[in-house]
């Protein structure tokens, strides 16, 4: 079994996270199973993940680099468009079974991660939260749009998507969305914003985010721990520029100062130990390092409170980051793979929720107020949830503990699902 995954951003410790549970769900439903990558980084990522084979999304690969054409860019623009056709052209053409002339028409630089569609038996894009309009999809549905063309089981793993506003991409995303033979969101916001732009509601459902596959039993049906003297508090930190009622400046000062008073209130009151580590850091290949953003925040400290605070910048893998939150007391996420991972070694933990995925999630989980909007945050309302959390952390576990297994359960069915996409194509 040959399943290849478009869409991944894997410097990004989240889309890491999921890439690794979406190789394990396979792994379970089809042992041996062979999981190739198209991400936007595939060197770096090979580095990170070196067990994985990385190929680049195909218009990547017909780019060439800036400044080394010798033509006019003009005249480079137009021999770029004939690449793209090209491929669009060779996929068609595989899509028929006329592999020869396919092959000769596909040009040199994407032959490799072309090949790995043709021959893989599903395609699938990645879950997570990369089709939204906040991002540029061109790229991504570039790809989706050339695995349609080859006429290849396509699935959708768990995702948040939408809304869809932008034009282009409603125009783009129609025709890949209704040739998909199952699209999986985590919530049915999603599951609504597919359908409204083209997704057949038959094909579509909500399952959990698939990183609740790498869910901890052992940890989960632990005694809770007894209420610690000197807490320790985790807390992952991000930049984010979309607030809904701010200007970027005002929001993130807003944020800053909430963040400022939650670590404080943690240590003078509660005594806590404070450590900031996050999923998206380590990786100087990345555009985002949320370590560099924590020690924004630690920079803006008292020096009391800055000698009980501490800064992890080091890179952790999925499962190095999920040992590592298993001893800690409390978690204050933003990132929420960054909570999902606490959460999956019964970690009690508030997240602060910049995007609605973060919402849905911690209300799968039943537990809606521990989680705080962006655009919500105040420097007293943080500090008074961080407190609570501090306080309730023995009877969260508790709830931990009866509402994980279900999510890690729904997460692991996801690759019964696909089997049964190729069940109904064979039949």
């Amino acid at each position: 079994m040959h399943v290849h995954v478009l869409g991944l951003v894997s410097l990004n410790g989240g889309d890491a996270a999921i890439l690794v549970a979406q190789r394990d769900v396979l792994d379970e439903q089809w042992p041996g199973v062979r999981v190739t990558v198209s991400d936007t980084h595939p060197g770096a990522a090979r580095r990170y993940l070196p067990d994985l084979p990385f190929q680049s999304f195909l218009m990547a690969a017909l780019r060439e680099p800036a400044g080394t054409s010798r033509l006019p860019s003009r005249a480079q623009g137009v021999l770029t468009r004939l690449r793209f056709a090209r491929v669009k052209g060779a996929a068609t053409l595989h899509g028929l079974g006329f592999h020869a002339p396919a092959r000769a028409m596909t040009p040199a630089p994407c032959r490799a991660p072309l090949h790995e569609m043709v021959t893989a038996d599903v395609i699938a894009y990645t879950g997570g939260t990369t089709l939204t309009d906040n991002y540029d999809l061109t790229d991504k549905v570039f790809d989706l749009e050339v695995a349609r063309r080859l006429r290849k089981p396509l699935v959708f793993l768990p995702q948040s998507a939408g809304p869809f506003h932008k034009p282009e991409n409603r125009r783009s995303l129609a025709p890949v969305l209704a040739a998909a033979d199952l699209v999986l969101l985590r919530d049915e916001r999603s599951l609504q914003h597919v359908v409204d732009v083209g997704a057949d509601p038959a094909v579509c459902a909500v399952v959990p985010d698939i990183v609740f596959a790498l869910a901890r039993p052992d940890a989960l049906s632990a005694p809770p721990r007894p209420r610690a003297e000197a807490p320790r508090l985790a807390v992952s930190v991000r930049e984010w520029a979309h607030f809904r009622d701010k200007d970027r400046e005002q929001g993130m000062r807003d944020y800053l100062d909430a963040l400022r008073a939650a670590v404080t209130a943690a240590v003078r009151q509660r005594g806590a130990r404070v450590t900031f580590v996050s999923t998206c850091q380590g990786r100087p290949e990345y555009v985002r390092d949320d370590s560099a953003f924590a020690l924004r925040v630690v920079e803006g400290l008292e020096p009391d409170v800055r000698a009980a605070v501490q800064v992890d910048r080091a890179a952790h893998d999925p499962e190095g980051l999920i040992d590592l939150l298993a001893g800690f007391d409390a978690m204050l996420s933003t990132r929420l793979h960054g909570a999902i991972s606490a959460v999956c070694t019964g970690l009690p933990t508030l997240t602060v929720a910049y995007e609605y995925k973060t919402v849905e999630v911690w209300r799968q989980l039943g537990l809606p107020e521990w989680t705080v909007e962006i655009d919500d945050v105040t420097p007293g309302v943080l500090a008074e949830r961080t407190l609570a959390l501090l306080d309730s952390a023995p009877e969260l576990r508790k709830a931990l503990s009866v509402a994980v297994p279900p999510m890690r359960e729904g997460a692991r069915s996801v690759g019964g699902r696909v089997a049964r996409v190729l069940e109904r194509r064979t039949s």
